[in-house]
């Protein structure tokens, strides 16, 4: 059901960070040594 266009809808993600819940992928990330980017550089490090 979260997948559906009703619910992304009314609980964004954007919504849901500023209500101050986490982002597991985000999480996942940082612990695997990643930078959490929302768009690509020209960096040296790995993005997830």
């Amino acid at each position: 059901m979260s997948r559906t266009p009703v619910i992304n809808q009314a609980l964004s993600n954007v919504w849901l960070q500023e209500q101050g819940l986490l982002s597991v992928k985000d999480l996942g990330c940082k612990a695997q040594g990643y930078m959490v980017t929302k768009r690509k550089t020209s960096s040296s490090e790995p993005t997830c």
